[in-house]
């Protein structure tokens, strides 16, 4: 027993939170302190229950957890835990785990507040300074430690807008000009990163693909989805005639690369620019829209399922084609376009949607993809929730 106190008492010699006391109040607090020692695993300290003591830690280390996630581990000779819900006089704010043969000395939290709120206890201004010292302590790391994610979270914004450049290089860049088709495009992400795609490919023989996708959800992950789903077509697009033939075997591609639960909406044409016509497969997006002589409608339905969900006997694509005429319109969206209207008398936010268009089809089609944009936006806090991208073509 004498042993162990001398133990104790060492460890409390060279604490810096104890070392300047003298040798007659040191003994006073080596009463209040008891010894423990704690198996690898083993619970010390529960988030959400009352702590009843404060712990230095003598040997071994121990984990900390909040919500079951793991936050970082204290393993250093002195570090201390539980001093803050005694400071605060609240339940833990996160669980403690012990590892490699954790031993601690413990001091009573109830002893702890008793001395702590009467000035005239011998060991009132100890611990008054050692409080003090460490919510200095804390204040100090939590500097630190703002300044290092301050740090981080500039480069990691620096890393995401260079990653933000590249993907967008990246669609711009195959963006070929169809003299007889000019395009409009406008493309808005939610995150600096986004999950819509599309292109205009140059497939020789006067015939060009056209592609607009939407990759479920948005931010990092669909980024790379889409840029990987993107660099698929523009690869394997060439040489086949058929967009029915593009579809199947881009999805089977995709069915290799594409995560559980992910997919890809798309719908992808080829134009022959010499006939003027369109040939075009949908893999479960919403139809393309057709301006013709200020009326809207839909090209004639195309069906097939999302890409990279379904085997290609039960994503079942099929293809049509469209004859266009000097002057036709033809518009391609994502879903974020109409999502945000609300459904009213009018019908559904799509239906909404294409009745707006038909209200403005006298507009170029500049002032017309803006107020598109506006329009959607409008029933929102001033930013969309999801990727915007809307392509117009208009017939020569």
């Amino acid at each position: 027993m004498e042993e162990l106190q001398e133990y104790i008492y060492s460890y409390l010699r060279h604490s810096r939170y104890f070392e300047h006391i003298s040798d007659e109040m040191l003994n006073k607090v080596l009463v209040l302190a008891k010894f423990r020692k704690y198996v690898d695993g083993e619970v010390v300290m529960q988030q959400g229950e009352e702590n009843h003591e404060v712990f230095f830690i003598m040997k071994g280390a121990v984990s900390v957890k909040v919500d079951g996630r793991f936050i970082y581990n204290l393993s250093r000779k002195g570090d201390i835990f539980g001093e803050m819900s005694v400071i605060t006089g609240q339940a833990s704010s996160a669980t403690i785990e012990s590892h490699r043969s954790l031993e601690v000395i413990t001091i009573s939290a109830s002893l702890l507040r008793d001395i702590h709120h009467d000035a005239s206890h011998e060991l009132h201004h100890i611990f008054y300074r050692w409080f003090s010292r460490i919510l200095a302590d804390k204040l100090q790391r939590t500097s630190q430690k703002a300044k290092l994610y301050e740090d981080i979270n500039k480069q990691l914004q620096e890393d995401l807008e260079a990653a933000r450049l590249v993907q967008q290089e990246v669609f711009v860049s195959s963006l070929e000009t169809i003299q007889t088709f000019p395009l409009l495009l406008k493309c808005e992400y939610a995150d600096t990163l986004g999950g819509d795609l599309y292109g205009v490919f140059d497939l020789g023989k006067n015939r060009y693909g056209v592609l607009l996708g939407d990759v479920s959800g948005h931010g990092t992950a669909a980024s790379l989805l889409a840029v990987t789903s993107f660099n698929f077509f523009q690869h394997f697009s060439r040489g086949l005639t058929s967009s029915e033939q593009v579809m199947t075997t881009i999805n089977r591609l995709m069915l290799d690369s594409m995560p559980e639960g992910r997919f890809v909406t798309v719908f992808y044409a080829i134009y022959d620019a010499a006939t003027q016509e369109l040939t075009y497969s949908n893999g479960g997006h919403h139809p393309a829209i057709l301006i013709r002589e200020n009326r809207v409608s839909q090209l004639p339905p195309s069906y097939g399922m999302p890409l990279g969900a379904f085997e290609n006997h039960i994503a079942q694509f099929t293809e049509k084609q469209f004859q266009f005429q000097a002057g036709d319109r033809m518009l391609l969206f994502t879903d974020c376009a109409f999502e945000s209207i609300p459904k009213g008398t009018s019908g559904t936010g799509f239906e909404q949607l294409l009745q707006f268009i038909e209200a403005h089809t006298d507009l170029e089609a500049s002032a017309l993809l803006e107020e598109i944009y506006e329009y959607g936006k409008s029933f929102t806090e001033g930013k969309y929730e999801d990727d915007f991208t809307l392509m117009i073509f208009e017939q020569t």
